[in-house]
């Protein structure tokens, strides 16, 4: 992954309103924008949190190698990294990880969500969480 510049936009019908921009390691996994806050992690496994408003870095933490997507479930950002680690991460102006998780083999595939469930495919078993249904 390079070092590039990053514009991030608001596109509205006939113009465009640059909210910011600043430099940071583009990484090849979706960027969530929640309320205040844009969290990303790069492909060393660094997760980063900025302001939305202005693109303050808040706060970067390891979390490992990652390849999955991070996706935010009631709030909630789930970060899965390679190993098969799950870190549930409130979008926050400091760090807070509020559970951590093992699946117990490797994962690099982004978590599915469906009706209240959450997919997640390791490398040997398909795992789903969430809501029973009858």
């Amino acid at each position: 992954m390079d070092t590039a510049f990053l514009v991030i936009s608001l596109f509205l019908p006939r113009t465009t309103l640059v909210i910011y921009y600043f430099f940071l390691q583009i990484p090849f996994n979706t960027l969530p924008w929640i309320g205040d806050f844009l969290l990303t992690i790069n492909n060393s496994g660094v997760a980063f949190c900025y302001e939305a408003a202005t693109g303050k870095a808040l706060w970067q933490e390891k979390l490992g190698r990652h390849h999955a997507s991070p996706v935010l479930i009631e709030g909630l950002v789930f970060f899965i990294n390679d190993d098969g680690q799950v870190n549930v991460i409130r979008p926050a102006a400091r760090f807070e990880r509020v559970a951590q998780y093992e699946m117990g083999e490797s994962c690099y595939a982004s978590p599915a969500i469906s009706n209240g469930q959450v997919f997640l495919r390791g490398f040997q078993h398909l795992f789903c969480f969430g809501r029973k249904f009858d």
